[in-house]
């Protein structure tokens, strides 16, 4: 949430605040924003206003996951050079497994090909949609031990799936 903004339009005074995740950590497991979409919201308050505040959509289960298409494919030591990687460098958009400003990375066909990580975090492919580049911090080597992490990843949220059953929204 942002800090709020008061205006007066007709004689009328108004409060807004723009709504989203709850803020810079993404921890937001077993509140509203697990079960509601609140990204890109404005709420707006007013003296003798709408006595409650309109429940924006519920989110939709994940589909489930199909099997990955890649095995594991690194040491320990690379999978965890790649999550210290991406804890500094992806972790502020990207979650797993958790509703989030950007996708899932663990349900992308991209992280399966170097040749797609390296266009989208070296050379600023999706730059055009808001994703940044990291060609000053991320090295080709750093690509590979990224792609160890995210599969290793997603193999862990395949098999997690098949053993506990997927949280629906009425739970």
């Amino acid at each position: 949430m942002a800090a709020p903004m008061t205006f007066e339009v007709g004689g009328k005074q108004y409060v807004s605040v723009l709504c989203g995740h709850g803020g810079m950590f993404l921890n937001f497991l077993g509140t509203a924003a697990w079960y509601y979409i609140n990204e890109d919201r404005i709420l707006t308050f007013a003296i003798d206003g709408i006595p409650e505040t309109p429940t924006p959509p519920r989110r939709k289960p994940p589909v489930a996951r199909a099997e990955p298409s890649m095995a594991r494919n690194g040491s320990s030591e690379l999978v965890e050079a790649g999550r210290s990687l991406f804890i500094t460098h992806c972790a502020r958009c990207h979650t797993l497994d958790t509703p989030a400003i950007s996708s899932d990375l663990t349900r992308s066909a991209a992280i399966y090909s170097i040749e797609t990580l390296d266009a989208v975090l070296l050379r600023g492919a999706l730059s055009s949609a808001g994703m940044g580049k990291f060609d000053e911090v991320l090295t080709e080597r750093d690509l590979h031990s990224i792609q160890a992490y995210l599969v290793n990843e997603t193999w862990d949220a395949y098999q997690k799936e098949r053993v506990i059953p997927t949280m629906t929204h009425e739970n």
